[in-house]
């Protein structure tokens, strides 16, 4: 995604999913006592206990931002049931950013494992994707899929543009054209049409690939 690009974002399967379970939840006498007994308790420590175990049984996100948190926090007298980014299946870390950036207020009071081989995993894998037990294949499916020029944005702080798998006959043709870098581009592109039917290639496109070639093997 593009610097300055605007994206609007669509609805996925799973806020659709969350939203409804929530709405469902508040309309059943038991829940709603329980939130309202919760919003009653003076003791700012006691009521985050208690509403953080409900929403742990519950299997509810409590944080700034979510419904929820809005409403028993902010004593908002009526919750919204409006889709948002913290109503979903699944969510998007970049855990580099919040395990090894110094700078990044960490959340847990015992770090991740800070060994050579962890940071090398967390380097290799920076951004992760947390997946609800709720979720099905195709909430996952369709959060990725709606979701995907987010995630490409966040990938694109550790690696722009990545390449594709290149097909065998590529693979071949580029292995070939290797062994004779020795020889002019328009002889070699003259032997790859000849050795691979199809493969109509200008001495420009020859010089390119030995280059790529050239910056892969060195």
């Amino acid at each position: 995604m593009k610097t300055g690009t605007i994206v609007k974002e669509k609805i996925t399967q799973g806020q659709l999913k969350t939203n409804q379970r929530l709405s469902e939840l508040f309309q059943r006498k038991s829940f709603l006592a329980k939130i309202h007994k919760i919003k009653n308790i003076a003791d700012k420590k006691k009521q985050f206990r208690y509403i953080f175990a409900l929403a742990r049984n519950y299997s509810l996100q409590f944080e700034p931002g979510e419904p929820l948190f809005e409403y028993v926090v902010s004593n908002m007298k009526k919750i919204s049931f409006k889709p948002n980014h913290y109503m979903d299946i699944c969510q998007i870390y970049d855990e580099v950013d919040e395990y090894l950036n110094l700078n990044f207020p960490n959340d847990y009071s015992i770090p991740p494992s800070k060994k050579p081989a962890k940071k090398l995993e967390l380097y290799a894998y920076p951004i992760h994707l947390g997946i609800s037990p709720k979720a099905t294949k195709r909430d996952v499916l369709d959060y990725i899929h709606k979701r995907w020029h987010y995630i490409r944005y966040m990938l694109d702080a550790y690696e722009e543009n990545p390449k594709g798998i290149r097909k065998k006959r590529k693979l071949y043709r580029d292995e070939f054209i290797w062994k004779y870098k020795h020889l002019p581009a328009k002889q070699i592109a003259d032997k790859v049409q000849k050795n691979f039917p199809g493969e109509l290639l200008t001495y420009h496109d020859i010089n390119h690939i030995l280059f790529y070639l050239h910056k892969r093997k060195s």
